[in-house]
């Protein structure tokens, strides 16, 4: 999904915060921080990747815009530390309902 944007487009100058909303509990949730963007999703580092196929609220904030980015969104590759395969662990997860603007 990411692998398509060359490196200039798709690495965000600085890793964003993304976080879990829950509504019901009228709170957010630290997710990890996003490292590379498009319109169809956005690479997040984190230590405890969630598993491929798990949905949940996110919001982030983009820089030079006054309100947080709220979307539904899926993990779509999940990759666990290991120390001769993945030194950092993470996950890929494409927006469900993102509007265009």
């Amino acid at each position: 999904m990411l692998n398509q944007y060359p490196p200039a487009v798709a690495s965000l100058i600085r890793p964003l915060p993304v976080t879990v909303s829950r509504p019901s509990e009228q709170r957010e949730f630290f997710f990890g921080f996003a490292v590379q963007g498009s319109p169809e999703g956005l690479l997040i580092q984190t230590s405890t990747p969630r598993p491929v196929g798990y949905r949940d609220d996110v919001s982030f904030m983009l820089p030079g815009r006054e309100e947080k980015i709220r979307v539904r969104a899926e993990v779509v590759r999940s990759m666990t530390y290991h120390p001769r395969k993945c030194l950092s662990p993470g996950m890929e997860i494409r927006f469900l309902d993102l509007d265009p603007e």
